[in-house]
């Protein structure tokens, strides 16, 4: 890392987030990005009766889809994502997936098929090609393209077992 000195020198340039609507100043029209988010289903999807009170979860359970739950959907990682540039403007983005990571790995989902036809899709998890770039900017450091990685290997694994 720089000396401070130098970091306080850095130039910082503050705009609106790309790939959305501007309405005025840094404001943008959000709609686009929830709509996208909405697509994957962010709740817990499970039809089975609840044991007793709750679904109990071990913290071992919880841990392995800890990171994406930080997430404050604040866009940066879609603002940032070279896919939504040109190439791919219908991706699903890199916050929806992350949050499918959420829920596809959480042990007391049942939404697999659900979600599925969203995300194995060319412009869902197949149009990512891992730059980086959401997982630089996220506030949170969420590993966000680790999180799509590893929703690909479920997606994949799913059509091997005939999930899909």
């Amino acid at each position: 890392m720089p000396p401070r000195s130098e970091r306080l020198r850095e130039r910082r340039q503050v705009e609106p987030l790309k790939h959305l609507s501007l309405l005025r100043d840094l404001m943008v029209e959000q709609e686009e990005f929830f709509a996208r988010w909405r697509k994957i289903k962010p709740f817990l999807i499970n039809q089975e009766p609840v044991p007793e009170k709750e679904r109990v979860q071990s913290p071992q359970e919880r841990a392995v889809f800890d990171d994406p739950t930080k997430c404050i959907l604040c866009g940066s990682c879609y603002s940032a994502c070279p896919i939504l540039d040109g190439k791919n403007t219908a991706f699903i983005g890199p916050a929806a997936i992350a949050q499918a990571a959420r829920f596809l790995f959480d042990s007391r989902d049942r939404g697999l098929g659900e979600r599925l036809p969203v995300l194995d899709h060319p412009d869902g998890v197949w149009a990512c090609e891992n730059h980086f770039q959401c997982t630089r900017v996220c506030p949170r450091g969420i590993k966000v393209t680790k999180n799509i990685n590893l929703t690909k290997r479920r997606v994949t694994k799913a059509r091997e077992q005939g999930e899909t």
